[in-house]
């Protein structure tokens, strides 16, 4: 059989050639979540959330019963089977998926195009011929974030073929296409740095320069990047050093993670039980059931996971409105929620740039889908335990200027670090790359005042899922402030910290189970 998503119109072809038609839409949806999945089995619950419309049916469980049931009637018997308390979408050798000849066939681009930049760019060519318009246009609103993380794959393949055309000398042919990709993605500023290097090298720096005052336009009132602007700058005054030389590739998650929201649903994520505390909806029941059993003997942990969402926003609008702020890195950045760090940031410095890095594939595939709407906005993947490596990466380096003073956010990771990586040496590391007048911002959780045996109970679970937890004191969280100047309050338990000091809580701060400070780079 034949499956095709990467149109508007969900396609399906039996082996003799005849259309299937697929009339319901949420059955067409189902098959598209299936197919994501390449085969794998999704949980039920898990599908309900993917398919469920804000406001649509009072029963997800049971429209998700009818959408099997309408599917079914579609497929050959056999094809959509019941599996593990969820489904899966049977697919023999013999099938042909678009997604998967996309994939594979940009996976061997990317091996080839160090040693053989024709045949890559061929690879790429065949990839990007597979696409339709816009895909799943016809599908529910629910799969607007699976849409969004489709077209940024087809987004990045384009970027690296733009490259290798470039890094060629064939700067002619990418003009025609990167004109129709950047009119597609206009906020995606290196497909048109690359088209704007490509119309410099043909003698056409008037229409290079024209397309970064296009930008500007588009882009106010933050403005380009640095990136883009430093290209800009280079072609305005026909700098001889003005050369081209491909990126790193970076390749997008792998289809059995960035498809997969679902990873691991048997043990529990750290992210998403701090998720589950904060209100949100991207949590499974490993999940809950482990924030369930911590709340036995912690019950304010949801209170403390607010808590220190409120110390995060009162210091990222104390860097952007008092500090003078501009750009943001947030390490460990968590699930996305209400009140994102971009989002506080422009509250008060509308020009404000965020990168969110985190190494939580399910975090990265979440963050990619609904974060990355902004050309100010990028989520990245990087660890912690890796500074030089994070701060080298390349979007990273395409909104964030090294050179002027950034908002470091090391808001409730570092407890996730053990001893033996030096929590401390870490941030000495990367804050040591930033420049003067940068902020270091952290929270810790800090075990102080509670019941050993409570202390126990709450850690014994986390180290069932994928993190153990690490408390640590004033003492040593000072530590990782080592030649920063830490700002008043100081350390201090997370709802005691704001400038101008907040009013004093109506009970003991340490309910909050979290500390934290900021501090300055002088």
């Amino acid at each position: 059989m034949e499956f095709r998503i990467l149109r508007k119109r969900l396609g399906i072809r039996a082996g003799s050639g005849e259309s299937i038609a697929v009339p319901h839409p949420h059955a067409r949806g189902l098959l598209v979540t299936l197919l994501l999945e390449e085969g794998r089995p999704v949980p039920a619950d898990v599908l309900v959330e993917r398919l469920a419309d804000p406001g649509g049916a009072p029963d997800p469980a049971a429209a998700l019963t009818r959408a099997v049931g309408a599917a079914r009637l579609s497929l050959p018997p056999g094809r959509l089977v019941t599996e593990n308390g969820g489904y899966r979408l049977v697919l023999d050798e013999d099938d042909d998926l678009d997604l998967s000849r996309f994939r594979a066939l940009a996976a061997h681009a990317r091996r080839l195009r160090a040693s053989d930049a024709a045949s890559a760019i061929a690879e790429y060519e065949r990839a990007l011929a597979l696409w339709g318009e816009e895909p799943l246009g016809d599908l529910p609103g629910a799969l607007d974030a699976t849409r969004r993380a489709l077209v940024g794959e087809r987004g990045q393949v384009r970027e690296e073929l733009a490259e290798v055309r470039l890094s060629q000398g064939r700067h002619l042919d990418l003009i025609g296409p990167a004109r129709d990709w950047v009119a597609q993605e206009p906020s995606n500023e290196h497909l048109r740095s690359l088209l704007m290097l490509a119309l410099h090298r043909a003698g056409r720096k008037r229409e290079a320069l024209r397309l970064y005052e296009e930008a500007e336009d588009l882009l106010a009132p933050a403005g380009p990047g640095p990136a883009l602007r430093r290209t800009a700058g280079q072609i305005g005054r026909d700098d001889p050093g003005l050369d081209y030389r491909p990126r790193p590739v970076l390749v997008p998650l792998p289809a059995d993670r960035a498809a997969d929201l679902s990873i691991d649903t048997l043990q529990a994520s750290p992210a998403r039980i701090y998720d589950y505390y904060l209100g949100g909806k991207d949590n499974y029941a490993v999940d809950r059931a482990a924030a369930e059993e911590i709340m036995k003997t912690v019950p304010d942990a949801p209170a403390a996971a607010r808590a220190n969402r409120d110390f995060l926003t009162r210091a990222v609008r104390h860097l952007a409105a008092q500090a003078g702020i501009r750009q943001f890195i947030d390490v460990g950045t968590g699930l996305p929620t209400q009140g994102n760090v971009h989002e506080i940031a422009r509250d008060a410095a509308p020009d404000a740039r965020v990168v969110y890095v985190d190494n939580d594939p399910v975090v990265l595939a979440h963050g990619r889908a609904l974060l990355e709407g902004s050309p100010s906005v990028a989520v990245v993947e990087g660890d912690l335990r890796r500074p030089e490596e994070l701060l080298a990466d390349p979007r990273l380096n395409e909104l964030i200027d090294l050179g002027e003073p950034v908002g470091l956010l090391l808001v409730a990771v570092l407890h996730f670090v053990h001893d033996d990586h030096d929590p401390a040496g870490l941030v000495g590391r990367l804050a040591g790359r930033l420049p003067s007048g940068s902020h270091v911002v952290v929270s810790h959780g800090y075990d102080g005042g509670m019941d050993p045996g409570d202390t126990e109970h709450s850690q014994a679970v986390y180290r069932r899922s994928k993190l153990p937890i690490y408390s640590r004191g004033p003492e040593e969280v000072a530590r990782c402030f080592a030649g920063l100047e830490i700002l008043d309050p100081g350390i201090v338990w997370v709802p005691q910290w704001g400038r101008p000091r907040p009013a004093p809580p109506a009970r003991d701060p340490q309910w909050s189970h979290f500390i934290g400070a900021v501090a300055r780079k002088p």
